[in-house]
């Protein structure tokens, strides 16, 4: 054996050793990097659901106050009443329900004045508000999109990040003065632009605030009944030309209704302007 060899040889016996602790200590870094990653992961995933809930009870309610009030049996308060329910489609049912009562309350001769009454008193915008956040309390709380794939802690920033715009959306809704100068669908549009490709919620998200449209029509609806049913009563003791009534629901919109000697009638004037801003 020449003493090249020997030489290799010794050399290799005091690297490979220095090799492999290397490799231990570049293993043992990594999965400790790994390990800080995952709880760094799972604590920035339960402070953004903190977060995201603290935000529903400073602007409407919270998460925990809101589940408890869901109707948890057929017999419970509220769970008979359409409007008294937070999901999106029982209020869907009631807008299409008071459609159609408005139109059978125009056509009636003299419709009980306790109609009326009942008309005005629907407070359609603030049930779909609270549909909303049950949007995103059964969307965050569903069992089977917590274990999508497997992957509960991304899936759950998923769930916080659909939460946190359907709110922020929701504001917005709630603080227009004006629901008629709204734009409706740049509104929705920038609900699903502000969550990315990865949620799968984000396909969904325009069409929840698109009902709100519906609710603003079913508002006007319904106070042109209620314009409608007070013409009629009052039809008979009104000699002078009636006044313009502006729309409490609609800043651009104004009721004019004409005298006539047959049953009254309503037409509608509205001054057009562009959408602002949303």
């Amino acid at each position: 054996m020449g003493p090249q060899i020997r030489l290799y040889k010794l050399w290799v016996s005091a690297t490979v050793p220095r090799v492999l602790r290397r490799l231990r200590a570049a293993l043992l870094v990594l999965f400790g990097l790994f390990v800080l990653y995952l709880v760094l992961y799972i604590g920035y995933t339960a402070w953004r659901l903190r977060q995201v809930d603290q935000g529903w009870a400073s602007s409407f309610e919270s998460m925990q106050a809101f589940a408890a009030s869901f109707p948890k049996t057929a017999t419970s308060p509220g769970a008979r009443s359409l409007i008294s329910r937070h999901e999106l489609i029982s209020q869907l049912a009631v807008e299409s329900i008071a459609g159609a009562e408005n139109g059978i309350l125009r056509v009636l001769a003299v419709p009980s004045v306790r109609w009326a009454d009942r008309v005005q008193a629907q407070d359609l915008p603030a049930a779909l508000l609270r549909a909303f956040q049950a949007e995103a309390f059964l969307y965050t709380h569903s069992q089977s999109v917590k274990d999508f794939r497997g992957a509960s802690a991304f899936n759950q920033l998923n769930m916080a990040a659909y939460s946190e715009q359907v709110r922020l959306t929701t504001e917005l809704l709630r603080d227009r003065d004006d629901s008629c100068s709204l734009d409706l669908q740049a509104v929705s549009r920038a609900a699903e632009d502000a969550l990315p490709r990865s949620n799968g919620a984000r396909t969904s998200i325009a069409s929840v605030f698109r009902s709100w449209g519906a609710v603003t029509g079913i508002r006007l609806d319904g106070e042109l009944t209620r314009l409608v049913m007070e013409a009629r009563r009052d039809s008979g003791e009104r000699p002078r030309a009636p006044l313009p009534v502006a729309s409490t629901v609609c800043k651009s919109v104004t009721w004019i209704p004409p005298i006539s000697n047959s049953v009254p009638r309503l037409r509608l004037h509205v001054a057009i302007r562009g959408p602002e801003g949303a």
